[in-house]
């Protein structure tokens, strides 16, 4: 019996032993899947994190689960402020698409839609987004994810796009009338300047004869701004000194201008590089700029310009003083025959746009709104 006892014992304790190994080698291999687990979990957790698209995902309560990064920059909330609160909280607009909620309420996908959702701000962008239900390995519906991303510019580029259409038609228009009326505008000219001639300086009509021909002058700069609004610039890049160019203008217009009593400051980075431009055009749009910003800070106003470069642009800005520019005018100041001015043609800032846009520059204009001045401002690429 005692044999049989030990025998036992030592089958029992073989039995151990094996067990003992297997169970450690079981934690092993358990430790190894789960640092594997661990590891492509951050690896996802990561990919989410950097996708420049805005990711949320919700449980089956409507609970935000899930908000990266880019959600946190397109949204402007912070992700501490989301997570674990519900969705309709935050991102729920009466009569709009409600995303990965409606998805998961009433199982409907949605593929490359458009809505119009309120950041942190308080302001109203239009996003493009994207849905899909969450499931679990046995197929039970744990959630939804929304996808979405940012279409402020790709609206603001479609707006530009109709705008340029709109501008081309009405250019081609423009022409067509420019050349129908020239002609008989040399006509009234001519028979002017002989009626002119016929009629002594001390004669009445004498001065009705000038205002025709002030009149017809008036409509032949009209033409022409017409004209040079729909002629393609041809141009002729030379290196150009900025400062020199504006020293010039400057130096042209204060000897010209009506406005003695506007200070024209410059702040100009000596240091800025010649640019590759045309130097007639680039001359006119200076030329227009300054003499716009003098004429809205007149009566002791003041005109600054400033120009500076960094390490792949050259930023030009005319800063006046003057009456500024209205919310409602200040998308529309670049659009031809748009003026706030009596006498004016509204061709003068449309040409400059369209020759900046020539060189490869860009113009905005800034304003705090009626009576607090207007910036304007020219981009262009270094070199």
């Amino acid at each position: 019996m005692t044999q049989q006892l030990q025998a036992a014992y030592k089958e029992l304790e073989d039995r151990y032993e094996t067990l003992n190994r297997k169970l450690q080698e079981t934690n092993i291999e358990l430790r190894q899947s789960l640092g594997e687990k661990e590891r492509l979990s951050s690896y996802l957790n990561n990919i989410l994190e950097n996708l420049n698209s805005g990711v949320i995902v919700i449980d089956i309560e409507g609970r935000v689960k899930l908000f990266n990064r880019a959600a946190e920059r397109i949204l402007k909330f912070p992700a501490s402020r989301i997570i674990n609160k519900k969705y309709s909280d935050f991102f729920d607009i009466a009569e709009q698409i409600r995303g990965c909620l409606e998805t998961l309420e009433s199982g409907r996908v949605f593929t490359e839609e458009e809505k119009v959702v309120t950041n942190a701000d308080g302001s109203l962008f239009n996003i493009g987004f994207s849905t899909s239900l969450l499931r679990a390995p046995d197929g039970e519906i744990i959630g939804a994810v929304e996808v979405f991303y940012d279409l402020t510019k790709l609206k603001k580029l479609e707006r530009e796009m109709a705008r340029v259409s709109t501008l081309a038609a009405l250019g081609r228009m423009a022409a067509t009338i420019a050349h129908e009326i020239r002609n008989p505008l040399g006509g009234i000219s001519g028979f002017a300047a002989l009626l002119s001639k016929d009629i002594d300086d001390d004669d009445p009509r004498k001065r009705l004869v000038s205002k025709i021909t002030k009149g017809v002058s008036n409509l032949n700069r009209i033409v022409n701004g017409l004209l040079d609004f729909t002629r393609e610039p041809k141009l002729e890049p030379i290196p150009t000194s900025f400062p020199e160019l504006i020293d010039e203008v400057v130096d042209n217009i204060a000897h010209e201008s009506q406005y003695s009593d506007i200070v024209i400051e410059r702040d100009i980075d000596e240091a800025v590089e010649k640019q590759e431009v045309d130097r007639d055009s680039f001359k006119q749009i200076l030329s227009n700029l300054i003499n716009n910003a003098m004429q809205a800070s007149a009566n002791g106003g003041k005109v600054r310009i400033v120009l500076k470069q960094s390490d792949s642009r050259v930023r030009l800005e005319i800063i006046d003083t003057g009456i500024g520019i209205t919310e409602d005018n200040i998308n529309r100041i670049f659009d031809p025959f748009f003026t706030t001015r009596e006498r004016g043609t509204g061709l003068g800032l449309a040409i400059v746009k369209k020759l900046v846009n020539a060189q490869g520059g860009s113009i905005f204009a800034e304003s705090g709104g009626s009576n607090k001045g207007a910036r304007f401002v020219i981009s262009l690429p270094k070199g």
